[in-house]
């Protein structure tokens, strides 16, 4: 949220799944009406999320699939109806710019 660049976040809010510095904590998101009932976490503390594949719901997403244009998991490009599509791993089409 922070429009500074030198503020490093303090707090990650876990419903809003937002992170503030100090300043920005008390401006946008007072501890007050509906937003007290929202938990405040370190911001170091906050567990990102892990997108989990849709046909395979045990699997992480760790692939993008550049034929469908989708992310998939690593069973989709073995068993799954990705197997013969052109698969990168995510990091990879993170690294080429590819919008996902």
């Amino acid at each position: 949220m922070c429009e500074e660049p030198s503020n490093d976040a303090l707090k990650t809010c876990l419903v809003c799944d937002t992170s503030y510095c100090e300043a920005c904590l008390s401006k946008y998101h007072p501890m007050k009406a509906g937003l007290a009932r929202h938990t405040l976490v370190e911001a170091s503390a906050a567990t990102p999320k892990v997108l989990m594949c849709t046909e395979h719901p045990q699997e992480k997403v760790n692939m993008f699939c550049e034929t469908d244009e989708c992310l998939v998991c690593s069973l989709c490009k073995l068993v799954g109806k990705h197997k013969d599509h052109e698969v990168a791993a995510v990091s990879d089409t993170f690294q080429q710019n590819k919008v996902i």
